[in-house]
């Protein structure tokens, strides 16, 4: 079976990234279905055909090629190599836009991974010509796709109701998710003797509301003990702004999981828009697996609230209402079993999605 995936994979420097992490865990997926091939096409680079073979990892056992195109002057180059393939597989919207005019013409399937609301995301940076832009590639890629994939039931929801065409079994529900053995996660007693820990890990980027957790951890040292985990660049940045109050370090994805496990609290402060309401964080997968219980400034926040989860709210921790040691073992166990129950419909959104494909052999 032939699969080409429209999107670069992802070299080492970019492997953090969060588009492209969606693009290495799906590549488990789709390396063991078939013959994989990767896109990396440009509008403004790539005058010259090229193509690559390289190993994406030291435990890989084989090579990823990747071909490297112009959306512009490699149009039926692309369409020789995409008629024969079994399947189409776009990451974003934003990559479905290079092979838009093909696609009207192709027999081939198409799937749309669809990551984020990009339409939304401009339209939230201000960039309204963008957002209307990217909005009809969207209905679009709506129309021409054969199947969908999705990150949450939030945005299965939001694509069912905005494009009426659209049915439920066209839509695979597939959100970025970590192996995780959670039968190794322990529920853990609070120490009355050591002050609630509190930890972040990601970017510092103002749509995570970094200055809100810098103002939190300013204000509440003297009762948590707050851990940021941010890329090496921003170490002294963000040091500068929280002094003693919190200790700033980098370190590896691979040393996140034992660092949650000793943590109480973690914070994903994300505001009430589309955006939020239909994304799927990792970083709360990763917290919540982990025994960790989410900080939040309101719980839309992909499927949160679908699941029943269980949260601590930033505006309680300002003003030092904490729940007791007792309480915080009830939400994590609660906790546990939502994500236990989320894991299953992860499993058969993936088993859908898996089975789509084999049938295209």
């Amino acid at each position: 079976m032939k699969l080409c995936v429209i999107s670069r994979f992802p070299s080492k420097e970019v492997a953090k990234d969060g588009m492209m992490q969606r693009v290495i865990e799906m590549d488990k997926l789709l390396g063991d279905l078939g013959s994989v091939e990767y896109f990396n096409i440009s509008f403004k680079r790539n005058l010259r055909s090229s193509k690559s073979n390289s190993v994406p990892n030291q435990d890989s056992k084989r090579f990823i090629e990747q071909y490297y195109l112009n959306a512009i002057v490699h149009q039926i180059y692309m369409f020789r190599l995409f008629k024969d393939a079994d399947l189409i597989y776009v990451h974003s919207i934003i990559n479905f836009l290079y092979i838009l005019p093909l696609s009207l013409f192709l027999r081939t399937p198409v799937v749309i991974d669809v990551h984020g609301t990009v339409p939304e995301e401009y339209s939230w940076q201000g960039k309204r010509i963008l957002s209307r832009f990217y909005k009809a590639v969207e209905r679009i890629s709506m129309k021409i796709s054969s199947r969908v994939v999705v990150v949450s039931h939030a945005m299965k929801s939001h694509y069912l109701q905005e494009y009426k065409w659209l049915h439920n079994e066209s839509i695979f529900l597939f959100p970025i998710h970590d192996s995780v053995d959670i039968g190794s996660v322990t529920i853990r007693e609070n120490n009355s003797n050591i002050l609630p820990s509190v930890v972040y890990a990601g970017g510092t980027q103002s749509w995570q509301n970094i200055d809100l957790m810098i103002e939190l951890a300013v204000r509440a040292s003297d009762y948590l003990n707050f851990s940021f985990f941010v890329p090496r660049d921003q170490i002294l940045k963000l040091h500068s702004k929280v002094k003693n109050h919190a200790d700033v370090q980098s370190v590896a994805k691979s040393e996140l999981i034992d660092i949650y496990r000793q943590c109480d609290l973690g914070l994903l402060l994300r505001d009430d828009i589309l955006l939020n309401r239909v994304a799927s964080p990792t970083k709360l997968n990763e917290y919540i697996s982990q025994g960790v219980i989410p900080v939040l400034l309101q719980p839309n926040v992909g499927d949160f609230t679908y699941y029943g989860y269980k949260y601590v709210s930033y505006n309680d921790l300002a003003v030092k209402n904490l729940p007791s040691a007792i309480e915080m073992t009830k939400i994590r166990m609660h906790n546990m079993e939502c994500y236990k129950a989320q894991l299953l419909d992860i499993n058969a959104g993936k088993e859908k999605l898996v089975s789509y494909i084999n049938s295209l052999a």
